[in-house]
């Protein structure tokens, strides 16, 4: 896996997180 790929995949994973937080706050 790329260095690339990894950042992508970590930013992916944050975004979920974030999102299920905010979805969970609401």
């Amino acid at each position: 896996m790329t260095c690339y790929g990894f950042l992508r995949q970590y930013i992916i994973a944050f975004h979920s997180m974030h999102s299920y937080f905010i979805s969970y706050r609401v």
